[in-house]
């Protein structure tokens, strides 16, 4: 539902020089019960992190805007991985 493939974003997002292009991740705990929200610029490294409540999509989402809603007016792309990660 609205995902773009990786290979489509646009190719000024490789040279990360631009501010305003994250990765955010979901960092899933052992047992499925803790769960991680980074999200990192790809240019600065600058790095925002939040323990959403579960890994249930809206509140992820919510946990998300909380934590950009300052950056918004710098905003160009968000890149997520569509499945967290267990931790082994």
């Amino acid at each position: 539902m609205g995902r773009v493939d990786i290979d489509e974003r646009p190719a000024v997002v490789e040279e990360k020089q631009r501010v305003g292009d994250l990765e955010m991740d979901l960092v899933i705990g052992r047992g499925h019960s803790d769960v991680l929200l980074t999200i990192n610029d790809r240019a600065t490294g600058m790095l925002k992190m939040a323990v959403p409540e579960s890994k249930e999509a809206a509140l992820v989402q919510a946990k998300a805007v909380e934590l950009l809603a300052d950056h918004k007016p710098c905003l160009h792309t968000i890149t997520t991985d569509n499945a967290g990660r267990p931790v082994p």
